[in-house]
């Protein structure tokens, strides 16, 4: 008898868990269609997860629960199918040359303004970045804080910047080359602060004799219907932007960087790296997740990226805890052996 309610009370308690886990599942893919569900998007690598462990154990209990290998397999397919975009960064790296000239980028969210700038200066120093951009860039008179002064002590080793100071959402661009065609993009119209919320800070430089085009990108976190439709606005037109006839050549490098609050689960970030040709640099170097909530302190989303075309990744990481949310990023790139005819390394 005891057997038979314990049997019961395992099938309605993994039952209810593959019920929740199918629909936010369901959630994930329904955001290409419907972008009130690409908050659940980004979770598309977690959930999947989270199918294949109910999958497991469907299949253990076989010889307890009716039909469960069947259930298990079922759900074991769905979990694999849910991380094939995660699973695809696990291979893929580049082929490169070992002593070609470096591209170090970094970028880092400062959470509205991380309250002391010698921890993100620690991490530029380590990772002897040639270029930072920085997001949620706080200037308010309202704070002690002021970053775009903050970065003045800087300037001898980042001589060039792009600043676009903002109360809350601030962005900037430092770089130890000179920066030219500097640009603002406003996003489209949101709600409060947001509608003024500067989504695009791009610049270039010329890296080895060739122009490197730069995109600092931040659009808005997928919270509420209207950041949805705000954030689907701001993807579309940077994809439209970045493949138009006067946009840069493809054989010029480019690179896409900043907190895009987006995983490889979202639609509209895969959209963006299919229109415009963009390759992760985490390709074989793994998932590297960037962000955690403010209550908890493991890393679960990978919401930083960069994405580059024309140029090879030699490396990429993760950096420390800055007193933000996310972690900076960083990457090392290269021009692709056979297009690396620039002058040798001083």
């Amino acid at each position: 008898m005891k057997v038979g309610i314990l049997s019961r009370l395992l099938f309605v308690l993994l039952s209810v868990l593959s019920v929740l886990a199918v629909l936010v599942f369901c959630g994930a893919l329904a955001a290409g269609a419907w972008p009130q569900f690409e908050q659940l998007s980004n979770m598309r690598t977690h959930v999947s997860v989270v199918l294949l462990l109910v999958a497991g154990i469907w299949i253990g209990f076989k010889r307890v629960l009716p039909k469960s290998l069947c259930i298990g397999t079922l759900f074991g397919v769905l979990g694999l199918f849910g991380l094939a975009p995660a699973l695809v960064l696990l291979g893929g790296a580049d082929s490169v040359d070992e002593g070609a000239p470096e591209l170090r980028i970094g970028s880092v969210n400062l959470l509205f303004g991380i309250g002391h700038p010698k921890p993100v200066g620690a991490w530029m120093g380590e990772e002897d970045l040639h270029v930072v951009g920085f997001v949620e860039m706080k200037d308010s008179p309202r704070s002690k804080l002021r970053w775009p002064r903050l970065l003045e002590s800087w300037r001898g080793e980042y001589p060039y910047q792009a600043v676009e100071p903002h109360p809350y959402y601030g962005m900037g661009l430092l770089s130890k080359s000179p920066l030219t065609d500097v640009k603002v993009a406003y996003g489209a119209g949101g709600n409060g602060e947001e509608s003024e919320r500067p989504m695009r800070l791009e610049a270039t430089l010329m890296f080895e004799g060739r122009p490197v085009h730069l995109c600092l990108v931040h659009p808005p976190r997928p919270s509420q219907t209207w950041r949805g439709g705000v954030r689907q606005v701001f993807f579309e037109q940077l994809a439209t932007d970045l493949t138009s006839g006067e946009s840069r050549r493809e054989s010029d490098g480019l690179v896409v960087f900043g907190d895009l609050n987006a995983t490889e689960g979202s639609p509209l970030f895969q959209a963006l790296k299919r229109r415009v040709g963009l390759r992760d640099s985490r390709q074989g170097f793994g998932y590297m997740a960037s962000w955690r909530p403010h209550w908890m302190d493991l890393r679960i989303l990978p919401l930083d990226h960069i994405l580059v075309r024309g140029l090879d990744v030699k490396s990429r990481g993760v950096g420390p805890e800055v007193r933000s949310d996310h972690r900076p990023i960083q990457a090392t790139l290269t021009w692709p052996k056979q297009s690396n005819t620039g002058p040798t390394p001083r």
